[in-house]
């Protein structure tokens, strides 16, 4: 087994929550801004989600106490889609009712605490509810329905049914909405459903379902139990409508189940590229744009493909270049001569996130280390185009600077928390023993012992120091992707800062002399008097994981370039692991 990915909750005040958006809410009616209504959306259905799943531990069920967040998430849905139709009016009425719900639940019984879980979509991979919107527009004119259920699915789909049902809703249609947890294993998953709530669904027999969630993943087995369930009430498959977020092949679902619904059932989706990039909402239509994603950067950056280092595509954030230039050759990327002026704009997630990696951002530009920052829109971070070279392994000339800018890091983006050791060590311990195929507990456990004696805060790190992230000027030295992999979708999340200065020891592949030099600036820049017992064990942990990656990745992408170059990746990160001592 190979530990890779890191989901993460954050476990929050429910009253204290639901106060800060009615003060959210009564802020924006009077002039509501479209994307700060989307961020309103997004930051409202984690919530929501999460205390569905509060009140409905074991199964779903009718529930009184979800009325009033259901008629919140309408409200937060409703001026969505309204704002989006430029219908300012319903806008302000739609917001009004969120606020009227809201005002509900801060004087009824609501959980003390949920744990509310980042909606990977509107994180990490530019999923908008727009497209949701435009759905729905495909289905009135191919089904003309005149009732729908709308089904979201737990967590991103919950809020997602809501502007389903909103679309809807806009062009007269009666609709209802509920939202269920798939649960179970993740390649059979099965809703749980009392009796109450499934006799109520049932009499809705004369009604379209239109099943809601982002994905699919590797099974599709979330939207398959969920059309399954409507099955079993006798609801004919003509009447079920998947709404997924992306139009996945039949022949990609790894579920049996998934395959025969996707068969079985209308699948409608919007594009993201048509949508956004084509119509010209995203940029305008007076720059070009060059898509940079899935490692597309690399044809800018790096001239020889022979150096190009291993990406795996459906790992990076859209992120686009645009400039007033003509691109030749439409939208494939080229090389940029040093006078262009160019623009980065890269997808740093909808809701408050969005705007926590843009502080972020706009800070370590501050401090020098990074590119100017410039606004935030629809969730694209724009920052400038930095011309440049990239490093490469065993650069040694800036050393300093690198240690610079980890103590800096580790200075001012201290998340008050202790790390726990333990859970690094488990970790590392199933990492390295898959990598290895060997026990490492043992080895593991006694450079964990040192770093136990040296407690440090966990950080908001880097998350990773690859060399060709480091881009040399003639005047400076600036790291780029250096905004989110403490807060992405893998581990290691936040960490002792020690986990990168490890990175960039393991990634650089210094001698012992360059190494040396590079704790003994770090030490001195940070004022970190432990490192030396903590480096150790966080060399081995840092080595465990990136072998876990590229074996995973290797894997995934076997037989083509990328897994040929994650597979040499994955050999050298285990040469480096196996050569530690006490490693094994």
């Amino acid at each position: 087994m190979l530990l890779v990915y890191g989901h993460r909750a954050v476990r929050l005040s429910t009253r204290s929550a639901l106060r800060d958006f009615a003060g959210r809410v009564d802020r924006m009616i009077s002039a509501p801004d479209h994307d700060a209504i989307v961020d309103l959306l997004v930051d409202w259905g984690a919530i929501e989600s999460a205390a569905a799943d509060a009140l409905s531990p074991e199964y779903d069920d009718e529930l009184d106490e979800l009325d009033a967040w259901r008629a919140a998430s309408d409200g937060a849905a409703d001026a969505v889609c309204a704002s989006w139709s430029s219908d300012r009016g319903a806008t302000s009425t739609a917001l009004r009712q969120m606020a009227m719900a809201i005002a509900t639940l801060v004087n009824s019984a609501v959980p003390d605490h949920v744990m509310a879980r980042t909606a990977e979509g509107f994180a990490h991979y530019a999923l908008y509810p727009e497209q949701y919107i435009a759905a729905v527009e495909q289905f009135v004119r191919t089904h003309q329905p005149d009732d729908v259920l709308c089904v979201g699915l737990r967590s991103i789909g919950s809020i997602l049914g809501h502007v389903v049902a909103a679309a809807l809703r806009r062009h007269g249609v009666r609709v209802s909405t509920r939202s269920f947890r798939p649960r179970g294993d993740p390649f059979d998953r099965r809703l749980h459903v009392a009796p109450r709530l499934a006799s109520s669904l049932a009499s809705r027999r004369g009604a379209h379902v239109a099943i809601v969630d982002e994905g699919p993943g590797l099974s599709g087995s979330s939207f398959a139990a969920a059309a399954d369930f409507f099955r079993g009430l006798m609801f004919a498959p003509s009447q079920i409508v998947l709404f997924p977020s992306w139009p996945a092949p039949e022949s990609a679902l790894r579920s049996e189940r998934a395959r025969g619904a996707w068969r079985r059932h209308v699948r409608l989706t919007v594009d993201f590229d048509a949508m956004w990039l084509q119509s010209g909402l995203l940029f305008g239509r007076e720059h070009s744009v060059a898509d940079l994603s899935a490692g597309r950067w690399r044809n800018i950056v790096i001239a020889d493909p022979c150096a190009w280092p291993a990406v795996h595509p459906q790992h990076e954030r859209r992120k686009y270049l645009t400039r007033s230039s003509p691109v030749r050759g439409g939208t494939q990327a080229r090389r940029l001569h040093p006078s262009d002026v160019s623009t980065v704009h890269r997808f740093a997630g909808l809701g408050a996130r969005g705007h926590a990696i843009a502080r972020r951002a706009r800070q370590l530009a501050d401090a020098g280390f990074c590119a100017e920052a410039g606004p935030l829109s629809h969730g694209f971070l724009a920052q400038t185009w930095i011309h440049g070279t990239p490093l490469t392994r065993r650069s040694a000339a800036h050393i300093g600077r690198i240690a610079a800018y980890t103590a800096h890091v580790g200075r001012h983006f201290r998340i008050g928390e202790a790390e726990p050791i333990d859970e690094v060590l488990e970790v590392a311990i199933t990492n390295a023993g898959a990598a290895l195929d060997t026990d490492a507990a043992g080895p593991l456990e006694q450079l964990a012992r040192s770093a136990r004696g040296a407690p440090a805060e966990r950080v908001a790190v880097a998350g990773r120091m690859l060399p060709h992230e480091w881009i040399a000027t003639p005047s400076r030295l600036v790291k780029v992707d250096a905004l989110d992999h403490h807060d992405d979708d893998f581990w290691p999340g936040c960490r002792d800062i020690a986990w990168d200065v490890a990175g960039a020891i393991v990634e650089f592949e210094w001698t012992r002399a360059e190494r040396a030099a590079f704790v003994a600036e770090y030490r001195r820049a940070s004022g970190d008097r432990t490192i030396d017992l903590r480096l150790p064990f966080y060399e081995a942990a840092y080595l465990a994981y990136r072998a876990a990656y590229t074996l995973l990745a290797a894997d995934t992408l076997a037989g083509s370039e990328e897994g040929a170059r994650f597979t040499r990746l994955s050999a050298r990160y285990r040469r480096s692991l196996a050569a530690l001592p006490n490693a094994r």
